[in-house]
């Protein structure tokens, strides 16, 4: 279509022109676009107000999100069927991922860089509007990194159909996300309980192996804050590192800086008991990252160093247990004199850990990272029983290196079955136990997966505050994981479910990123699951062999709290 109006008025003649041109431009592509036989529609019932368009948002740590409304439909008014369907961020960002669930369709999908491109497997990958718009449902943004970039995304989305390279376009719809970005708290990183003689200085360093430290891997070049009181004596700090320091050579200093110049400082930190005194203080650190980065604002950590002055410990004493990297540890409150009213654990040393509950008797937690040399955990139990009596225990559990290699050094690696070797890290939420089960004890295998080259493992992962919905884990292979194989989950309800909703593997398939949202007690997540290839047949798959414990065992031994 094109209009040309002559205007003869002398000066605006040539510039009418070009307006009108403009104007019949645009009139022409929104007429090419309405007389196309495809048509995509994200948002049919206009839910967020800009049909065909829609709106989305997605918050840091949350789950995918889906940027499609649920009636999403693609419209193939004259039959032709579609050859592919392309969704692309036009301004992707580091750590963006588009995935889609094609189960149940001849769909498959393939994700480059910013742009995922379905196709069917049909000659020439032509399949139906319909089989596409299933598909279409189920798009899914994530961004599963910390502080993700809050540009808004723009995703668009157009079909195509046609042969020959004479290729038929439908208009192209976009998606608007918002990106939330959300603060994660700073972390302290302290030595467990100290011991200095009467008049003594007591000095916190590397060079000592008792340094104290903090980080926030949101802060870049922010400042974070961190405040130091204790309960008598001074705090001293040498005052070389660039920070801002108040309060020194007091029992409350304050310091304000960049991450590494705190932790400069940090290093160093010296307390000097008061003259001739000797007995029990506490040293209290609190760091604040002044609100730097997302929502809700600032958040803290809070620690404290129990610090003992003029007392000394047996030496050479044997640990009460022995356990490897990745083990279930379950301590116990032994030797106990009546029934007892009220339990108290604390670590006071070796690599820190989150027990399962601090006030019941027998708590438990996962054996951490330690070097080649193995680490000593020191905890110590406070009861009392209801005559008022009240007991002080200590317990050292030996924790050694499980000898697995080839795992990035953060991870924490076990092994669910005997010949089998994987890895874990929580991402959000804490790891309370992880441990293998034999599929062959499951008697249903209505769905189950052909074979499970890991057998299944439990996952017990605690959240940490009421407003979190789940946790996130990643779980690291040995070896790359095949493209056909997949996620699958056991439930003794619901039975066994392919997991592809809340799995993402990278894209070396060197290991897949879970997001657990299923069957919380009392704020753990109880999370049964495995690497599996999907099942052609209705019989049991292979369980891939090895050494498990049975499910009865895991119901007795995996949850004391």
């Amino acid at each position: 279509m094109k209009i040309i109006i002559k205007i003869l008025v002398p000066g605006i003649l040539k510039k009418c022109f070009l307006y009108l041109t403009l104007i019949s431009a645009l009139i022409g592509y929104v007429t090419e676009a309405e007389s196309s036989s495809l048509a995509i529609n994200l948002d049919p019932e206009n839910i967020s107000g800009r049909n065909p368009d829609y709106t989305a948002s997605f918050k840091e740590g949350d789950l995918p999100v889906n940027i499609t409304a649920p009636s999403a439909v693609i419209e193939d008014n004259e039959g032709m069927g579609i050859n592919y369907l392309t969704i692309t961020i036009k301004n992707p960002q580091p750590g963006d991922i588009l995935t889609a669930d094609t189960s149940g369709t001849n769909i498959i999908f393939q994700y480059n860089q910013n742009s995922l491109v379905l196709t069917g497997m049909n000659p020439g990958g032509m399949d139906s509007a319909e089989q596409y718009q299933k598909v279409l449902q189920t798009v899914r943004f994530n961004n599963p990194g910390t502080n993700p970039d809050t540009t808004m995304r723009i995703i668009e989305f157009t079909a195509f159909s046609g042969q020959n390279n004479d290729n038929t376009a439908s208009n192209t719809a976009a998606c608007f996300l918002t990106i939330i970005s959300v603060n994660s708290p700073p972390v302290n990183t302290i030595p467990g309980s100290q011991m200095t003689p009467v008049n003594i200085v007591l000095i916190f360093s590397s060079n000592n192996g008792n340094r104290i430290s903090v980080s926030d891997e949101e802060a870049e070049a922010g400042e974070i804050q961190v405040s130091l009181t204790i309960d008598r004596g001074s705090l001293i700090l040498a005052g070389d590192s660039g920070s801002r320091i108040t309060g020194n050579n007091t029992i409350a200093v304050v310091l304000t800086g960049a991450v590494e110049q705190v932790n400069s400082e940090l290093d160093g930190l010296k307390y000097e008991p008061e003259p001739g005194w000797s007995g029990k203080v506490y040293l209290n650190i609190e760091t604040s990252d002044l609100g730097y980065s997302g929502m809700p604002g600032p958040l803290t950590d809070n620690d404290i160093i129990e610090i003992t002055v003029g007392v000394t410990t047996e030496p050479n004493q044997e640990p009460d247990a022995v356990f490897n990297e990745g083990e279930t540890v379950i301590l116990d409150a032994f030797d106990q004199t009546g029934e007892m009213k009220t339990y108290e654990w604390y670590q006071i040393s070796g690599p820190g850990v989150f027990l399962s509950d601090k006030n019941i008797a027998s708590p438990a937690f996962t054996a951490p990272i330690v070097s080649f040399q193995g680490a000593e955990l020191i905890f110590e139990l406070k009861s009392e029983n209801n005559e008022g009596m009240k007991f002080t225990t200590r317990v050292i559990i030996k924790i050694n290196d499980n000898g697995i290699i080839g795992f990035p050094e953060d991870v924490l690696t076990f092994r669910p079955a005997a010949q089998a070797e994987m890895g874990i890290k929580i991402i959000k939420g804490e790891l309370i136990s992880i441990k293998g089960i034999n599929p062959d004890e499951i008697e249903n295998t209505e769905n189950r997966p052909e074979n499970l080259i890991y057998g299944l493992i439990n996952i017990q992962v605690k959240v940490l505050t009421p407003e979190d919905q789940g946790a996130v884990a990643e779980i690291y292979f040995s070896e790359p994981a095949d493209n056909e194989y997949k996620w699958f989950g056991f439930h003794e309800d619901s039975g066994w479910s392919d997991y592809g909703e809340n799995s993402v593997f990278s894209d070396d398939r060197r290991h897949v990123t879970l997001y657990l949202n299923d069957y919380m007690d009392n704020g753990i997540i109880n999370n049964t699951s495995g690497l599996g290839k999907p099942s052609t047949g209705s019989g049991a798959g292979d369980s891939g062999g090895g050494c498990f414990i049975r499910i009865s065992d895991l119901k007795n031994n995996l949850n004391p709290f």
